[in-house]
């Protein structure tokens, strides 16, 4: 407790008092919460199962004896607490803790107040200090009953809210509904101790009109009353009243005959009154069997309507048609229906006392009826007829694209969506398409338009392609959505013009990156699935072992149905991988398409081209179409049947093969992700660079928004050093610590450049021209700094990695070599073996086996990345893994060693060598680009000759038109040659690509036309027939081309002469690489796909190995595959 800083006896006991009061106040005002928190549970024990009874006072019960209770509560704990704080009581607890004489504190506060005559006031405080120093300065010592009694009561207090809140919460966790009945009739005591008010006095027919002399009777319902009060009153007349007895809460009287209107109302004995309702006599009506008909208009596609009766009001369509027909009694001669101008819409005659008409309304208004003549007495005509007219509103049509996005990808291919609505019903959407290029002009409009069946409402969403189109980068495109109903008119209503933009090259290039990046996540993806899709397959294959099923010749055995089921979903989870895995190569395509149509980035098209030749690898299209054909077997197959051809293990295998393909796809595209946004960074630096030097002038004289476009070029800055921090990460995560660092440096050169700029921005804003300047200049020159060394950064990560490639392809080349000569020195031990070291030799071929495989799993490791030569060289370590196989396969089987496993062991070597030399080759292929494939090479031809063609078509159409002018005969017989000259080269191409397809061969049949036409020429025969058919000519030949542009490289491997080329420096190979080894030639099916000129090489090379060797290799046809 905090000790009392007081210095007078005086001060002592006030704050003794004081420290008890608010001790003694707090435990007061606690009872009194404790003793009004009991008020819950006793409403909750108070209250029945159906809540409160109306009328009931236990709630103010309650709240009256908790209050008194707190009342009792509070004025005892204060009258205590008043015992407790005398200062009597005070000074004697005073006495006895500090062991002082009684009376001594009391008589020291008497002088404290005041000295009496002749006493010294000096000797008082004396006396009172001795007193304080012999006093402890802490209540619970000084007033120690008070003190503990306030602490009783503190206690107390406390366990009484404690306990009141637990009880509470008790309660209404376990009975929440009844909790609350409670609480809430205890929120409102009066509430509950009224009686529960009785529902309000119901009245019937309440207004109305009714026919005149007729009497009414009117029914009250009064529940909770035993009478009523019917009082009613009419103009002329005294009002009236009528008591009516209450049975099971109604009541009921009649009125008397009304031939005036009545007011009448209700009255109850406790008070209650109804509203006053007013009963008005009418005339019977003029006409009788009456008979309305609507027809409604035929795009609304509603029935006809018949009313018995006139509606008072009605809602119709444009278009609408009325029919009215009845009868009437009297004498008259027709039946009309005004307009609101008053004039005549409808005119029916009477016949016979009928009359019939038909009227379309033209607008909206009230329309009255009119007879035409003597009007009978006693009847009245219809109330007006109320009409609104609803016009029929043109489609309402939405057009947006999937996203929001007002710009297309790199892809040129954008989901759009069209929704469009009609109040009755569309006939067609359509969708029109306007192009506008750079320069302005625009095209026609291309339309392509929907049936919509009638239906209200339809959601369309069509995907724009446009990477056909041959559009320019920076094109616009304007699109615009309309919709028809089904309204004679039609009504056509528009969407808004959604004007999306082409990106233009620089963001072609950057979409076309920002989409390998992505495939490269995509395969990731795929190749797990594949995953997945090979562990449940061949789950599957050990369950079908395990369970003993076997295949006959329709199928297997019926198998139960959670077996077939999960069968079914796993084929058909991995039918949608290859679909998967083929519309990825399909979107690569595209993008690379859009890159081409634009002359772009050739290397990027490359890079991209390759990872489609992946793809299609991995599975592609014919992987779709054979999981297309599996499905389509097994839906065509007995429900409880598996089909022959679900064979688990099989597919299994096949799914392996396809994880294989698509793991070796990861690693490319993770390579060339890593390259396309090396690449993507430079370019955006060298673009701030130049956007910089731009933006130089501007600044140096101060021009008007200088500042605002040089934080523009700040922020991107910014948002260039954020990639760039991403690219150091993901290079450092594949091992490039270098490249890491060099794009580090990169990122302090950008950091220099950002802040250059800042300072240029700012001094602009504060007109300083020349700092803004020279900041400026500074901010240019650090950001061709920063894209020279990213530049650097990447051809030296490129170089690297090629290095890395080149000198694993080595050590594999030496591995194989070395493998090579163990099977060449095997081979030899086989020639003079015999039976009895048939296990000695079969030990050391298993480890040459396991070696094979060390060296396949390596090389491929090591060209995971390198496209071409990692393929040609995983399927010449599998050629040599066969062949060691096969050779251990007829030790195995009893065979002695120089027969079978001769042979075989004579072809491993062979394969071995030729992986050698595939490595060898393939450390020159690394970094050089793919060479162009034979149908661009031949394209590019025809569309050589297809240009020499149409200048052919030129001159002799000018000769046509001036054939005796001065030197037309030279001009004609030049023109003959040329002509002649073009069947030449169609038939040398013709023959290059294979001359067994004789006249049905499209080139040979061009050359035999060029042929015709030169014939002609040179008879001087130059007219319409000719012209027609050197156009015909020149069109064969542009579509030609443009047959293989779209077509692309095919399967067909096809000879071609040797040419002149250029010899490739042969790098030194490493001391020791050959020591040893005798190298046979590569397989004649190896040279045969090389030129003479390469073959003469590879011989020469060969040679001189073997030569420093000491011996001649033997021939490539050796089936031991040559000497070791």
């Amino acid at each position: 407790m905090t000790p009392l800083d007081t210095t007078s006896l005086l001060e002592l006991v006030a704050a003794c008092r004081s420290a008890l009061r608010r001790r003694a106040g707090g435990g007061a005002l606690l009872v009194a919460l404790g003793t009004l928190g009991l008020v819950l549970p006793a409403g909750w024990l108070m209250v029945g199962s159906d809540g409160w009874r109306p009328g009931s006072p236990l709630p103010l019960v309650a709240w009256l004896a908790v209050v008194v209770g707190a009342a009792v509560l509070g004025l005892w704990s204060w009258r205590r607490v008043s015992r407790w704080s005398e200062e009597s009581r005070i000074a004697s607890q005073i006495e006895r803790s500090s062991s002082l004489p009684d009376g001594a504190v009391r008589a020291q506060i008497e002088l404290g107040r005041g000295t009496g005559p002749g006493a010294s006031e000096t000797l008082a405080r004396a006396g009172e200090q001795a007193l304080m120093a012999r006093i402890p300065r802490r209540v619970d010592h000084l007033a120690h009953d008070g003190h503990r009694d306030t602490s009783r009561l503190l206690r107390g207090a406390t366990l009484l809210v404690v306990a009141a809140i637990t009880v509470t919460v008790g309660l209404y966790l376990t009975t929440p509904e009844r909790t609350r009945a409670a609480w809430a009739g205890l929120a409102s005591p009066i509430g509950v101790l009224l009686p529960e008010p009785l529902p309000p006095l119901r009245v019937t027919p309440g207004d109305a009109g009714v026919p005149r002399g007729t009497e009414v009777e009117v029914g009250i319902e009064a529940d909770g009353r035993d009478r009523v009060s019917l009082h009613w009153e009419s103009r002329g007349r005294i009002p009236e009243q009528r008591t009516l007895p209450v049975e099971g809460g109604q009541a009921s009287a009649v009125l008397p005959p009304l031939d005036a209107s009545i007011r009448y109302w209700v009255v109850a004995p406790d008070g209650a009154r109804s509203e006053d309702f007013e009963l008005r006599p009418e005339d019977p009506l003029l006409f009788s069997d009456l008979i309305l008909e609507i027809r409604f208009p035929a795009y609304t596609g509603l029935p006809p309507e018949r009313h018995a009766s006139l509606p008072t009001d009605l809602e119709l369509p444009a278009g609408s048609s009325l029919r009215v027909s009845g009868r009437i009694a009297g004498e008259a001669e027709a039946v009309e229906l005004r307009g609101p101008d008053g004039e005549t819409v409808l005119r029916a005659p009477l016949d016979g006392g009928r009359f019939e008409g038909e009227w379309r309304p033209r607008g909206s208004g009230a329309f009255e009826w009119e007879l035409v003549g003597e009007m009978p007495a006693g009847v009245r005509l219809p109330a007006p007829l109320r009409i609104d007219l609803i016009a029929d509103e043109p489609p309402l049509v939405r057009l947006d694209t999937d996203g929001g996005v007002r710009e297309f990808p790199a892809s040129l291919r954008l989901p759009l969506r069209i929704v469009a609505t009609d109040d009755w019903g569309l006939d067609w959407v359509e969708l029109e398409v306007v192009t506008e290029g750079p320069d302005g002009r625009r095209s026609e409009p291309v339309r392509n338009r929907t049936e919509t069946e009638d239906r209200r409402e339809v959601l369309l969403q069509p995907l724009l392609d446009l990477s056909e189109w041959g559009l320019e980068p920076g094109s616009v495109v304007r699109v615009v959505a309309r919709a028809a109903d089904r309204a004679p008119g039609p009504g056509v209503g528009t969407s808004e013009e959604l004007v999306l933009g082409l990106p233009d090259a620089r963001a072609l290039r950057g979409g076309a990156r920002d989409r390998v990046e992505e495939a490269a996540r995509e395969i990731e993806a795929l190749a797990e699935r594949a995953r997945r899709g090979e562990e449940e397959l061949r789950d599957r294959a050990r369950e079908a072992r395990a369970s003993g099923r076997t295949t006959g010749s329709g199928g297997t055995e019926s198998r139960d149905y959670e077996s077939r089921e999960a069968l079914r979903l796993t084929l058909e989870e991995q039918s949608e991988l290859a679909r998967d895995v083929e519309a990825l190569r399909e979107e690569l395509a595209q993008t690379r398409e859009s890159l081409e149509g634009g002359g772009l980035d050739p290397g990027l098209q490359d890079r991209m081209r390759e990872l489609e030749q992946l793809l299609e690898e991995a599975g592609g299209e014919e992987a779709a179409a054979r999981m297309e054909r599996l499905m389509e077997q097994w839906t065509e197959g007995a429900e409880d049947r598996v089909p022959a051809e679900f064979d688990p293990a099989e597919l299994a295998a096949w799914q392996e093969e396809l994880r294989d393909r698509l793991e070796e796809a990861v690693e490319r595209f993770r390579r060339a992700a890593l390259e396309s946004a090396f690449e993507g960074i430079e370019e955006e630096a060298g673009s701030l660079a130049q956007a910089q030097d731009s933006l130089q002038a501007e600044l140096e004289v101060g021009a008007e928004g200088a500042a605002e476009a040089q934080d523009a070029l700040e922020d991107r800055v910014s948002d260039l050093d954020e990639r760039l921090e991403e690219l150091g990460d993901r290079l450092r995560d594949a091992g490039d610590q270098g490249a890491a660092e060099q794009t580090e440096a990169a990122r302090e050169r950008l950091e220099q450049a950002r802040e250059a700029m800042g300072e240029a921005a700012e001094a602009a804003r504060q007109g300083d021209e020349a700092t803004a300047g020279e900041r400026g200049d500074q901010a240019a020159q650090d950001a061709r700094e920063a894209a020279e060394a990213l530049e650097s950064a990447r051809m030296e990560w490129l170089d690297e990695w090629e290095d890395q490639v080149r000198d694993a392809l080595l050590r594999g080349a030496q591995d194989a070599l070395s493998l090579a000569r163990i099977q060449a020195e095997l081979r030899e031990e086989f020639r003079t073996a015999g039976s009895g070291r048939r296990a000695e030799l079969l030990a050391r071929e298993v480890v040459l086996i396991e070696s094979v495989r060390n060296l396949g799993t390596f090389l491929g490791l090591a060209t995971r990345q390198a496209g071409r030569v990692g393929r040609e060289l995983s399927v010449a370590v599998g050629d040599a893994l066969a062949a060691v196989e096969r050779s251990a396969e007829g030790l195995r089987g009893g065979a002695t060693p120089r027969a079978g496993p001769f042979a075989a062991a004579g072809q491993a070597q062979a394969a071995l060598n030729q992986v050698a030399l595939l490595a060898l080759a393939g450390m020159e292929q690394i970094g050089e680009p793919p060479p162009p494939s034979e149908a661009q090479e031949l394209a590019e031809e025809l569309e050589g000759l297809a240009g020499d063609q149409e200048s052919m078509n030129q001159e002799a159409s000018s000769l046509s038109q001036d054939q005796g002018g001065e030197g037309a005969a030279a001009r004609t017989e030049e023109l003959a040659s040329a002509q002649e000259a073009m069947a030449g080269a169609l038939g040398d191409l013709a023959d290059r690509l294979g001359g067994e397809q004789g006249s049905d061969d499209p080139l040979r049949e061009m050359s035999e036309e060029a042929r015709r036409i030169a014939d002609a020429i040179g008879e001087g025969r130059i007219d319409a027939e000719v012209l027609e058919s050197q156009a015909s000519l020149l069109e064969r030949l542009l579509e030609a081309g443009r047959s293989l542009e779209r077509d692309g490289p095919t399967e067909e491997r096809e000879g071609t002469p040797a040419g002149a080329f250029e010899r490739p420096e042969v790098r030194a190979l490493p001391p020791g690489l050959l020591s040893g080894s005798q190298i046979p030639l590569p397989s004649a099916a190896a040279l045969e796909r090389l030129s003479p000129a390469e073959r003469r090489l590879v011989f020469e090379y060969f040679d001189r190995l073997n030569r420093r060797g000491g011996d001649t290799p033997p021939p490539a046809s050796d089936p031991g595959g040559g000497g070791r």
